[in-house]
């Protein structure tokens, strides 16, 4: 009979062992990693000399599953091994290390993530990035691979940024610049999301009766980082004949652009910021506490106050 795993450290050893009889040969390796929003995962992966690189999954979600009777130990191992299989066949596995050390190589690969400073004081301490509209860093990540389901990607450190000899703002440009490029901005009235979400028009609001609206990206990932593409905020306001409107930060993966028509002062916009990160957003998730203004006439972005 299989012994009760109490924590997820146990968890996490117990996946360990099962997983070097699967791969012999290599080192199973877990990990407890400082992820977005301060949260501390505890990771696995399968480390194999011939490779620079290698996924590492967290075990954290998995192990409430496995608390809750939702999966037994034995279906995540080979949920775990699945992964583990399928990632090894992707072409950024057999990235060469050298590559990833040459800026002309590398260029290519950095993107932008959006993420509140005050949420992620540890994060950030090796993270090489910039702060924007007051209280939220635009954060420099190496993009490995995207999938409709996923992106694989890894927080470019300090460390590995002073090796590459490139200037800190080139590399911030370039990285939104390809940010722009492979994740294209998606904006859509808040009815029309939710009329696509519940298959039906719960609200029967009319085009250009919108007075609040979704701001993410074509995959629907980490797209709040889209209030920072050049003229899309300034084309918004000159489409809606607008001078200013609030951001809304929903989540890391979009935000709502609110104009002017909305009757609520700016107590009740951050309570109800405040409310949905305490109860609808995942921790993870999270973006920021604040309510934003953009101002046509500045063209920039400030936490209301």
């Amino acid at each position: 009979m299989i012994r009760e795993l109490k924590d997820v450290k146990e968890f996490a050893n117990e996946i360990k062992n099962r997983l070097e009889g699967i791969y012999p040969g290599t080192e199973i390796r877990v990990s407890e990693v400082t992820k977005d929003n301060d949260s501390i995962k505890i990771g696995i992966s399968v480390i194999v000399k011939e490779r620079d690189f290698s996924p590492q999954i967290y075990l954290n979600e998995l192990f409430e599953e496995y608390k809750s009777g939702k999966r037994s130990i034995d279906e995540i191992t080979l949920f775990v091994q699945g992964i583990f299989d399928d990632q090894s066949e992707k072409p950024w596995c057999s990235i060469n290390l050298n590559m990833l050390q040459n800026w002309d190589a590398l260029k290519q690969l950095v993107i932008i993530r959006l993420l509140g400073i005050e949420k992620n004081q540890e994060y950030l301490k090796d993270a090489v990035y910039k702060e924007v509209c007051d209280d939220l860093a635009a954060v420099a990540y190496i993009c490995f691979d995207i999938q409709a389901d996923g992106i694989t990607t890894s927080k470019l450190t300090k460390d590995h940024f002073e090796s590459l000899g490139v200037d800190r703002n080139e590399l911030l440009e370039t990285a939104l610049k390809n940010t722009m490029d492979v994740f294209p901005a998606n904006l859509r009235g808040m009815n029309e999301t939710i009329t696509s979400m519940m298959g039906s028009d719960m609200f029967g609001i009319a085009p250009e009766e919108e007075i609040m609206y979704v701001l993410s990206n074509n995959y629907l990932i980490n797209g709040a980082v889209c209030i920072l593409y050049p003229n899309i905020l300034k084309n918004f306001c000159a489409s809606h004949d607008v001078d200013k409107l609030v951001i809304l930060p929903s989540s890391v993966h979009e935000t709502i652009l609110v104009l002017p028509g909305l009757m609520l002062d700016k107590d009740e916009l951050k309570n109800m910021v405040m409310e949905i990160n305490d109860n609808v957003v995942r921790g993870g998730d999270i973006l920021s506490d604040s309510v934003y203004m953009y101002t046509l006439e500045d063209d920039e972005i400030h936490v209301l106050k």
